[in-house]
């Protein structure tokens, strides 16, 4: 189990590789099976179950594959583990990356096996509460002035011997965005104007700088220290992602740990570096905590259902990007694209440069072209080809709306969006949404009853009040909007179907509803006069009908029929015996009331 010498057939010739899965069959007196051999738990099994290695009777049983994937996950978790002698004297790393089994599978290889996600270290989280030794999950800072955000950074040893305790660990912040550069963003260089127009704010700058204990070797410290984030009031020029922030941290060890393959300035590509360099991890997550519970639109520190970051190219020339939006991490239920709405709102200067790049796209569509606004359509929907000019800078937010019909909702969804380099089709950098949904139901949209209008007439169009703070939009048929608001009047000239999107202010829980408004084939176009004394005409159109009648309906009950020529367009009824009242005229077509209105008889 601790080899001193590699081999390049087997890291342990008579360790746990051999008894696995080997044909060697020595032993100790303690785990000799009764006939005196070692048991291989990969070969015994084929054999028990098939009764010679190899043969394909094994496979048939289900049960052996249960087996089968336990012995091969045992077998790579030890070799994963296995400290033998290639592994270095001292090699302090911090994961960078969230894929489970997230205990054994970034083990600080460098670079790193994975090539997509590095801005989402697990081994660097927040709270917003003294609690993060007992509860790793990351809460984005709360921005009040007031209370100092706890971070916590855990550091391991994959080395032989353990380290010597005057190593340090630096950590920074930078404002959030997909494409970040090392040092620039980091260290307080770069700037913008303070909104109040006197000095500067900067974009980014180191946290503070701790030793790091020493930590035996397969063992591993949680590092802790507060942050007082920046005021995100000084960032109002970043519209309503001011408050988004990204951390980096640094194992600095340069005499016995130094950096495996870092370029040290200027780089545009803050991901090589954390691929290359296990002293190196990023945390670019946003959290979208939907509960109402946690979410009180009194308060400012509230979070809401919308994520804001920056895009942009850093390098020295103009360069062509895709913007990847996926769903990951989910290992049962539904992502989040199966359950809510993911809506990505561009600024203007990211619309327009896409837009001058051919609006080119997969897997979402445009539905609000005035607001830029694209709607998710699929799994790995991208918007592409966006040609940045050296130095553009843009923004974009990503907006989580969750489907009444939908619920109940998953406990968490995770979202993510990267940035490619098209030629490459590496990734930049990126941000990732964690995302926890609302806990109740109950916002039912309704758009009323059907309406039937004749041709020319209006008819307004009502919702009904959900009783709490709400958006009300009305869409057509191909999905322009109409409306924002409770009612409207409409006067369709054909037949038209209307779509009523309702969206809570509380927690954007978000439910639609149909109305459609008809045009009356046959109708009773005109009553002269009205008020009638003796006579009254009736004019109608009829289309499409096999009989048609009128009735003059009394009051308080009863009614004379009037069949009606289909040929004619209009009758007249003698009312000299009728009293004097109110009385409705109805077209009954085919055995249907097609139409109704009122006569006034003197």
């Amino acid at each position: 189990m601790n080899p001193t010498q590699p081999s390049t057939i087997d890291c342990c010739p008579t360790g746990l590789s051999a008894v696995i899965e080997g044909n060697q069959r020595q032993g100790t007196p303690q785990n000799l099976l009764p006939n005196g051999s070692v048991p291989l738990y990969h070969d015994d099994v084929h054999i028990t179950m098939s009764g010679v290695m190899g043969a394909p009777l094994s496979p048939a049983t289900p049960a052996f594959w249960v087996w089968h994937a336990n012995v091969d996950q045992i077998w790579k978790d030890w070799e994963d583990n296995c400290s033998n002698s290639t592994l270095p004297d001292y090699d302090l790393f911090m994961k960078d990356h969230p894929y489970i089994v997230m205990s054994e599978r970034d083990l600080g290889d460098e670079p790193s096996i994975y090539n997509s996600h590095q801005y989402l270290s697990y081994d660097i989280w927040c709270r917003n509460q003294n609690d993060g030794l007992t509860n790793d999950t990351h809460q984005d800072p709360i921005n009040d002035g007031i209370n100092s955000t706890h971070v916590y950074v855990r550091v391991r040893n994959r080395g032989k011997y353990s380290s010597q305790g005057t190593e340090e660990l630096k950590i920074y912040w930078s404002k959030a965005s997909t494409n970040l550069t090392w040092p620039q963003h980091w260290n307080g260089s770069l700037t913008i104007p303070h909104p109040s127009g006197i000095g500067t704010v900067p974009m980014g700058n180191i946290i503070t700088t701790l030793t790091i204990p020493q930590i035996n070797p397969m063992d591993q410290e949680i590092l802790h220290f507060t942050w007082m984030p920046p005021n995100p009031s000084d960032y109002s020029s970043f519209n309503n992602q001011q408050d988004h922030f990204c951390l980096l941290a640094r194992i600095d060890a340069p005499t016995i740990d130094p950096m495996f393959n870092e370029v040290s300035t200027g780089t545009w590509n803050l991901g090589a570096n954390v691929k290359n360099n296990n002293n190196i991890i990023w945390k670019n997550l946003s959290v979208i905590d939907l509960n109402p519970s946690f979410n009180d639109p009194s308060n400012p520190n509230a979070p809401s259902n919308t994520s804001n970051f920056y895009i942009g190219n850093s390098s020295e020339s103009a360069e062509v990007f895709d913007l990847l939006f996926e769903n990951i991490f989910r290992r049962s239920g539904n992502y989040i694209t199966d359950d809510a709405e993911v809506s990505v709102q561009l600024n203007d200067e990211t619309w327009n440069i896409w837009e001058e790049s051919g609006n080119l796209s997969e897997g979402l569509k445009i539905v609000d072209s005035e607001n830029h606004r694209v709607k998710i359509l699929s799994n790995n929907a991208k918007i592409k080809g966006i040609s940045m000019p050296a130095g553009f800078v843009g923004q974009i937010s990503v907006q989580i709306n969750f489907l009444e019909e939908a619920f109940p909702f998953e406990a968490e969804y995770d979202y993510n969006v990267r940035q490619i380099l098209e030629n490459t089709d590496s990734t930049l950098g990126g941000v990732g949404i964690k995302i926890y949904p609302p806990t109740r139901s109950g916002i039912i949209a309704n758009a009323g009853l059907d309406h039937k209008i004749s041709a020319g007439d209006s008819v307004e169009l009502r919702a009904f009040d959900i009783g709490e703070g709400a958006k009300y939009k009305w869409y057509d048929e191909n999905s322009q909007l109409l409306h924002k608001g409770l009612s409207f009047y409409v006067s369709p000239v054909v037949d038209q179907e209307y779509r009523l999107a309702v969206i809570s202010d509380l927690d954007g829980i978000k439910d639609y509803d149909k109305v459609k408004v008809t045009h009356r084939i046959s109708q009773i176009v005109n009553i002269s006069p009205n008020p009638a004394s003796d006579i009254v005409n009736v004019e109608y159109e009829l289309e499409n009908v096999q009989s048609a009648t009128i009735l003059l309906i009394r009051p308080y009950g009863g009614s004379t029929s009037h069949p009606l020529n289909l040929n004619h367009n209009n009758i007249s009824i003698d009312l000299s015996a009728f009293q004097p009242g109110l009385y409705y005229i109805s077209l009954i077509c085919d055995g249907l009331n097609v139409d109704s209105k009122t006569l006034i008889r003197n």
